[in-house]
């Protein structure tokens, strides 16, 4: 016996969809591909908006050789491992609580250390103090404050054999905008997500029911 090519076509129920196909579907489910963003979009926006409002204000700190100790100057590493004992120095309850108490503010230096952090930063010899808090100005002065106590702390301990000396080199400034909630930020971000939810509930409801009516069998 001789095999014979399988000349049979495709299945009947298989289907080639076209780019008509495809924009006559999203024509369709129009609706619902700009419905869910809006939805999407309108709700983020109305939590950001009802959101608490937090600030954020910076202040940096420099840890170096005293001025007048150029006789036995301290090598660049030893100064950067003493801008990292320094960070720890920052962040302490005693450091928090002279800020607070200085300033007048009735304030927990636990809450407090829980929204302030210090980093160094590249240069090895700089601290970065960032402090958030709901209120504009004390947002600014609770970081300018931890900065200065933390300098004269850091300054007045026995870190070294040499004299080691902190200061702060850029105050923080009054916040110009929140830090958080941005609704515009949120918005956009919102609108993606919504973008690409919409055309997947879309896309899902074509594949359930492609015709735009329910599957059935038709006698």
């Amino acid at each position: 016996m001789y095999n014979t090519p399988n000349h049979a076509g495709p299945p009947e129920d298989r289907q080639f969809v076209s780019l008509r196909d495809v924009a006559r579907s999203l024509r369709r489910r129009l609706w619902i591909i700009i419905l869910v963003p809006l939805v999407i979009v309108g709700t983020t926006i109305a939590v950001s908006l009802l959101s608490t409002t937090v600030y954020e204000a910076s202040a940096t700190v420099m840890v170096g050789q005293e001025q007048g100790q150029s006789k036995d100057p301290a090598r660049v590493e030893e100064l950067q491992a003493l801008t990292l004992s320094a960070v720890d120095i920052i962040t302490t309850r005693p450091v928090a609580e002279e800020a607070t108490s200085g300033l007048g503010l009735p304030m927990d230096p636990g809450a407090v250390l829980e929204n302030l952090t210090a980093e160094p930063t590249e240069s090895g010899q700089l601290i970065e103090l960032t402090y958030t808090d709901t209120d504009l100005e004390r947002t600014q002065r609770v970081v300018n404050a931890v900065g200065e106590v933390a300098s004269r702390r850091i300054s007045a301990l026995p870190m070294s054999a040499h004299d080691i000396e902190a200061t702060v080199v850029e105050a923080a400034s009054v916040p110009r905008a929140p830090e958080e909630p941005d609704p515009f930020r949120n918005g956009i971000l919102a609108a993606m997500m919504g973008s690409m939810l919409g055309f997947g509930v879309a896309f899902l409801m074509e594949v359930a029911e492609p015709s735009g009516k329910p599957r059935g069998k038709t006698g």
